[in-house]
Formats: structure tokens, C-alpha cells, sequence
């Protein structure tokens, strides 16, 4: 298997409740998190202890500002990448966050 050949991800919804709307959402909703957490793990193992959750925190509002101009100039390719940083920096931030808080 390559990157260029991702694995399918199961269609079958964990809740056999789930309506086909889940599943649809499930499907379009699974590769975007595979992105954001390889970015998450990618971030977590760079990350140096000395990392304030301030400065991830200013950085999801500060890639929120880019994510705005790039909206409102309707560039989708940078959109979509820059939604997806905030997205791993909010992850980080929170994982940071607990962490501090468990250790105290």
C-alpha cells in the first residue's frame, strides 16, 4: 500500500442506528480527520517541552484570520489547507493542555 493509495475507510457505521446521512458524513468526515491527525502526531513529536499552550492557542486565532482572507478571496486550495492547521493546533492545544493539567 501507498500514500497515493489510501486504505478504504469501513462504511458500516459504528451505530446501527446511524441513518444514511451518518454514513455519508462518516465518509466525508474520516479522511479530513486522517489529515488533521497525522498533522496532530507530526506536531506532538516536533513539539518542545517549552511550548506555552498560549502560543498554539494564538496560532489556531491567528490561522483563523488567514482562513477569513483566503475565504473571502475564494482560494480553496490554501482555504482547505489552512482549516486543516487550525484544526491540528486546536488538537495540540487541548492535548497540552490536559497534559499540564493531569501533571499538576
Amino acid at each position: 500500500m501507498s500514500d497515493s493509495n489510501p486504505p478504504e475507510f469501513p462504511r458500516a457505521p459504528l451505530d446501527p442506528n446511524a441513518t444514511d446521512e451518518d454514513q455519508q458524513l462518516a465518509a466525508e468526515t474520516l479522511p479530513i480527520l486522517a489529515k488533521v491527525h497525522s498533522q496532530v502526531a507530526q506536531g506532538l513529536l516536533q513539539m518542545e517541552d517549552g511550548i506555552a499552550v498560549l502560543d498554539l492557542v494564538k496560532s489556531v486565532f491567528d490561522g483563523a484570520l488567514y482562513a477569513h482572507d483566503r475565504a473571502r478571496t475564494q482560494d480553496w486550495p490554501k482555504l482547505e489547507s489552512q482549516l486543516e492547521s487550525i484544526a491540528a493546533d486546536a488538537i495540540m492545544s487541548l492535548i497540552l493542555l490536559r497534559r499540564r493539567h493531569v501533571s499538576r
